[in-house]
């Protein structure tokens, strides 16, 4: 499979949350929101010195209609983070692929030496540990960075910007099994397949809740 024909890991992370999501959102174009650009601009100065002037006229350079809640949204993830301990990276926004799951994705940061990844978020940390979708998308890159590489990736960090803190994870076996269960997800939506929603589905927090019934329909069932 061609990386551009894979499954890009951030369809695999939608559905792993709940299939009904990828399924409404699917055909929608894929943006930054304005709050993980301030994350990874932030991420992305690790141990600089940062000052605040510098981080936003690139911000604003990224994205010249950012907003004033967005510099609001800075300072504060400046100051969560100003004694957070960023290990130094190789390369960032590392494109990684796996022929096999024809899955593809971007890694944040990697260490080429330390043989890690990083994944930057834009959420508060959990109290304990990494959230769910965070440990299958971790999984799911590291899977793909070391078929990328041809070199063995033990784990990474995930950083929780808002909060300054950066935990460490390495994917077991549980997460590896979540991996190739959401891909089959996956794959049978773009084949025309219709999900169902799941038990622990976070409607209150999603976007398609006023247009999900529980259950998705085709068109075809219309008539």
């Amino acid at each position: 499979m061609h990386p551009e024909q894979s499954i890009p890991v951030h369809a695999l992370t939608s559905a792993v949350v709940c299939p009904l999501r990828y399924y409404y959102g699917r055909h929608e174009p894929v943006l930054e929101s304005g709050r993980y650009l301030v994350c990874k601009q932030v991420s992305l100065h690790g141990k600089d010195p940062v000052r605040y002037e510098e981080i936003l006229q690139e911000i604003q350079y990224i994205c010249p209609d950012s907003s004033q809640s967005l510099e609001e949204y800075l300072s504060h993830c400046l100051d969560a983070c100003i004694h957070t301990p960023f290990p130094d990276f190789t390369d960032a926004d590392f494109r990684v692929y796996s022929k096999k799951l024809g899955l593809s994705g971007i890694a944040d940061k990697i260490n080429l030496q330390d043989r890690w990844i990083a994944i930057t978020r834009a959420s508060v940390a959990p109290d304990r540990g990494c959230y769910h979708a965070d440990r299958v998308r971790m999984a799911a890159l590291t899977t793909a960075a070391e078929e990328t590489l041809g070199i063995r990736f033990k784990g990474g960090y995930i950083e929780y910007i808002p909060s300054g803190i950066i935990r460490w994870y390495e994917p077991g076996s549980r997460d590896r099994r979540e991996v190739l269960r959401t891909l089959q997800v996956v794959r049978s939506i773009e084949n025309g397949s219709v999900p169902k929603k799941p038990a622990r589905a976070p409607c209150t927090s999603c976007l398609y809740r006023e247009r999900c019934s529980g259950t998705a329909k085709r068109v075809s069932d219309l008539f």
